[in-house]
């Protein structure tokens, strides 16, 4: 009775440590290995036994879960750090090729569409497709880049530009540019920002707003703060002070469409801690990190879903001791003058 219940306990808490490890569901973590098998998967050969494809997601998933740096990874994983490092680009680039087309697709007319349905019901403004923003990424500042991603905050960055639907995913992203510039040349020089200048983003066709009594028709659009230019599909808030009561509630309104995309930043950086840390890699591998962590974030189904998951070892003893009537967690004492102490033997298990 007594060994049951400090198993129970202990597994208890064992699974309280787990859900914090990796930050996602763990049948998102099955299907994302079973995913990037073809990918990662190594040849055995009589020399070495490569690292399992589920070890190697874990690996980067730790990093982007945490930020820290690929010398304390080494040290928890046992590997070593350009072990680390290339397992980190490779399990990046491989989200990358796998989750692509799957959960980051060419927007179609009917995506648009129910978009701008979702604006509505959800956030009262009517034909809008999209709510567009940037985010700037820190990195520490990469060498011989002069004031290129130096940008207005005094921080070195790269910028993640972002068009977000009502339910906070992503829908068109653009990754690696400057810190030093500014939001709208970003998005104006950006591949989204060039189709939509050119009429290839297969935006529907304009519709009424509900309740206009006149029934002309209205493009769609998408909304953005006072950084983006003001277009015929893209509207922002009015500037200034002293505005009319019809322009403010317009402001109210579309300050409301908008906060969509900063709640996305926002979850986003929670989720995945590296964001929170300024990243210690060259601009091209902070692009493959920010890719990885927008595509997970996409498959995990719900954006706002803060469940995490566990290391693999972790698993394995949870299981064993949920399953299995045995005595991996033996409490037995020692004592040292007058003071008793407990400790637990299932620290070794995997020492």
């Amino acid at each position: 009775m007594y060994a049951h219940t400090v198993c129970e306990n202990t597994a208890f808490y064992l699974l309280l440590f787990v859900l914090q490890y990796l930050r996602m569901k763990p049948s998102t973590f099955d299907a994302l290995v079973i995913t990037l098998t073809d990918e990662l998967e190594k040849k055995h050969t009589n020399c070495r036994s490569p690292l399992s494809v589920p070890e190697q997601v874990v690996v980067c998933l730790r990093f982007l879960a945490s930020g820290d740096s690929f010398q304390s990874l080494a040290w928890c994983f046992r590997v070593g750090v350009s072990t680390v490092h290339y397992i980190v680009q490779r399990v990046c680039d491989a989200i990358w090729k796998k989750l692509r087309d799957t959960y980051l697709p060419t927007p179609t007319e009917s995506l648009w569409k129910d978009n701008a349905d979702k604006f509505n019901i959800l956030w009262n403004f009517p034909n809008c497709i999209g709510a567009v923003d940037g985010k700037h990424v820190t990195v520490v500042c990469p060498p011989n880049s002069g004031s290129l991603f130096h940008n207005y905050k005094g921080s070195f960055s790269i910028v993640l530009m972002a068009v977000v639907n009502a339910d906070l995913k992503f829908v068109l992203v653009d990754i690696g540019d400057f810190g030093s510039n500014s939001d709208g040349g970003v998005f104006g020089r950006s591949e989204m920002g060039h189709r939509l200048q050119a009429g290839k983003l297969n935006l529907p066709d304009p519709c009424p707003l509900p309740n206009d009594p006149t029934g002309a028709p209205q493009p769609h659009v998408f909304v953005g703060d006072e950084a983006f230019p003001l277009g015929t599909q893209l509207l922002r808030p009015y500037p200034g002070r002293g505005l009319t009561k019809d322009k403010r509630i317009f402001n109210y309104r579309l300050s409301r469409a908008r906060r969509v995309v900063e709640c996305s930043f926002g979850i986003l950086s929670q989720r995945w801690r590296i964001y929170h840390r300024k990243i210690n890699m060259l601009p091209e591998n902070v692009v493959r990190v920010v890719k990885a962590t927008n595509f997970i974030t996409a498959a995990s189904g719900h954006l706002r879903s803060l469940v995490l998951l566990e290391p693999l070892r972790f698993i394995a003893l949870l299981l064993y001791a949920l399953r299995v009537s045995i005595k991996p967690f033996h409490v037995f004492r020692t004592t040292s003058g007058s003071t008793t102490h407990t400790r637990d033997k299932s620290q070794y298990i995997f020492g």
